[in-house]
């Protein structure tokens, strides 16, 4: 069963698809719909065990209120409350699928997938929780105060800035560097870092498990052809 292919499109859709179409048309893809979505292939991916089925949709719900009543009453309580729930919601994949992946006793196309959606959870989980650290304090991540008529952010201003957050994440997860926004505070620096130790590290364990399990396959492949 191709359990991280729906996860893997849903990520590539949150972190890649909306950049695309506003570069190509006046389009405008709300953030909810790229949320609404990653949070369903979410649930999918940590299936088929039903206990961390129901905690991911338990989440996942709890997300789509707070970012339904945030919508209506723009209450800034529930933007940071969204934004963490998030967080957490990518946290217990991350561990989910790096549990599954770091089991399989052989080397599959959909362990390989699961092993890439990792990658980009970590992304994810970042920008969430750069979002929230930005909210609870205000620039912590960049030089313009989010603050604006009372609202911390409002719908436009909101996924304008939580794009700038997954740039920086991902800048951050790959070693890339900051090109135009960088961690203003001594925790966000520090934070920085980490992400991009984890980032690293987690290739790093990666390479080494599939190295082992492609090693272990052909020397028992070699044994049988022996005898």
């Amino acid at each position: 069963m191709r359990r991280y292919t729906p996860l893997l499109a849903g990520l590539l859709g949150f972190l890649v698809l909306q950049p695309i179409v506003v570069s190509v048309s006046a389009a405008n893809i709300p953030l909810n719909i790229l949320i609404y979505l990653l949070l369903a292939t979410a649930i999918y991916a940590v299936g088929p065990r039903k206990s961390l089925v129901a905690i991911t949709t338990a989440l996942a719900v709890s997300i789509v209120l707070t970012r339904l009543l945030y919508s209506i009453s723009s209450n800034t309580r529930l933007l940071i409350l969204s934004h963490a729930l998030s967080f957490a919601l990518m946290v217990v994949v991350t561990v989910t699928i790096v549990l599954q992946v770091f089991r399989a006793r052989e080397i599959t196309p959909d362990i390989i997938v699961g092993a890439v959606c990792v990658y980009l959870v970590i992304g994810a989980a970042w920008s969430f929780f750069y979002f929230f650290l930005q909210a609870v304090a205000p620039g912590s991540m960049m030089a313009m105060p989010v603050t604006t008529r009372g609202s911390l952010a409002p719908a436009p201003l909101e996924q304008y800035r939580f794009w700038e957050m997954v740039y920086f994440s991902m800048g951050a997860l790959s070693t890339m560097g900051f090109l135009s926004s960088e961690p203003l505070t001594p925790m966000a620096r520090q934070l920085a870092v980490v992400e991009a130790i984890m980032g690293q590290l987690y290739i790093a364990v990666l390479v080494a498990r599939i190295v082992a399990l492609s090693t272990a396959r052909a020397m028992r492949t070699s044994s049988s052809n022996e005898s």
